[in-house]
């Protein structure tokens, strides 16, 4: 058993800005085939349009966290534990010929979110496991509290970017240590006449 023990100032931090065309994870082609009986099969596989953009995306991500370890002076004791929050920023490209859209009372020809595909959690996905390749995290099922936004280029957002990409912050919430090591108990000396026992875990 495992107790979550917030230590003030020794929490973590992590923060880079990856430039590149954000790749979405998640688009998947059913492709049939006959199989060695005869019958008709079929085989999902990611979608070829998208598994292209997704490997770019994912190299652009890993290189990105490897420049920011590979500064001089900075340590990386290694993978976060613990849960964490998540905030990315994910930049896209701007459409041609923005739709107008009804804003307040009128109708506006620009507004500064993407509400088009691709969905936005595609894009979590491939960020997600992204940094898991990179070692920034153990297993993003540490994520617990994620905060995800796409915009377009040069918005008046925090974590815009004035060409594709994304900015990325994961913060440790808590540290994760044992019971015995988040709160250190003395021994307990034996009562008169009971022999002394050997401590948890000595072997007999």
């Amino acid at each position: 058993m495992t107790t979550i023990v917030v230590l003030p100032g020794q929490v973590r931090k992590f923060n880079v800005c990856v430039q590149g065309q954000p790749g979405t994870q998640g688009s998947m082609d059913a492709i049939p085939y006959h199989k060695a009986d005869g019958k008709l099969g079929v085989r999902v596989q990611h979608r070829k349009t998208t598994k292209r953009k997704l490997d770019n995306w994912r190299s652009d991500v890993k290189a990105a966290v490897e420049r920011v370890l590979a500064i001089p002076g900075y340590e990386w004791p290694g993978p976060m534990e613990g849960p964490l929050q998540l905030v990315v920023t994910f930049t896209v490209p701007a459409v041609k010929q923005p739709r107008r859209v009804r804003w307040g009372s009128g109708l506006v020809e620009y507004v500064p979110w993407p509400f088009t595909r691709p969905d936005l959690d595609k894009y979590l996905r491939a960020v997600c496991d992204a940094l898991t390749a990179a070692g920034v995290w153990l297993d993003d099922a540490q994520v617990v509290d994620a905060r995800v936004t796409k915009v377009y280029p040069d918005t008046p957002i925090t974590g815009a970017m004035a060409t594709p990409g994304a900015t990325i912050g994961v913060y440790q919430i808590a540290t994760v240590r044992l019971p015995q090591d988040a709160v250190p108990q003395p021994p307990t000396p034996p009562t008169a006449g009971e022999p002394a026992r050997p401590p948890a875990g000595a072997l007999f």
